[in-house]
């Protein structure tokens, strides 16, 4: 062992032993051979670090860092599984869909015409008008494209 003077002192481990003995009673023994232990692999190891205790919170990490993974896979299988549900739902709600009900809904909305088969070829948005691929052009005040795709999920790995 090393002082900041640069001088070795020896460390007595008997007389360290006999001092603590009224404080830690009847474990002196196996705290002074765990200490020793320690000690020399500290000695040992470049860090001055046991190695035990190296190794023990490299573990640490390792299962903090395991844990995490299996948390952000199951939230990413759990967002998964809702998308699924949430798109069969709105597929059996299509498939059940009635046309009345759509134009009910339409005329409650204040859409006064829905074009199916003529698509949208230019927009002005200035003038607030559509030119379809016939060259009918239609005038809006207010314009919703809808344009039938879905959102893709992508799995990240973080």
């Amino acid at each position: 062992m090393r002082m900041d003077n640069e001088r070795e002192t020896v460390v007595n481990g008997k007389e360290i032993q006999i001092s603590i003995t009224g404080f830690m009673e009847k474990n002196t023994g196996k705290f002074m051979k765990e200490l020793w232990t320690l000690l020399l692999s500290a000695q040992n190891n470049s860090s001055g670090v046991p190695q035990q205790f190296l190794d023990a919170r490299e573990a640490e990490a390792k299962s903090k860092e395991a844990a995490a993974k299996k948390r952000q896979d199951e939230a990413i299988e759990k967002a998964d599984q809702l998308a699924s549900e949430l798109g069969k739902k709105r597929e059996r709600e299509h498939k059940n869909r009635r046309p009345e009900d759509e134009k009910r809904a339409d005329e409650k909305n204040g859409v006064k015409e829905m074009i199916y088969e003529d698509p949208v070829t230019g927009a002005d948005f200035e003038k607030q008008t559509l030119t379809t691929t016939t060259g009918k052009k239609l005038k809006y005040g207010s314009l919703i494209i809808a344009t039938g795709c879905t959102a893709s999920r992508f799995r990240l790995n973080v």
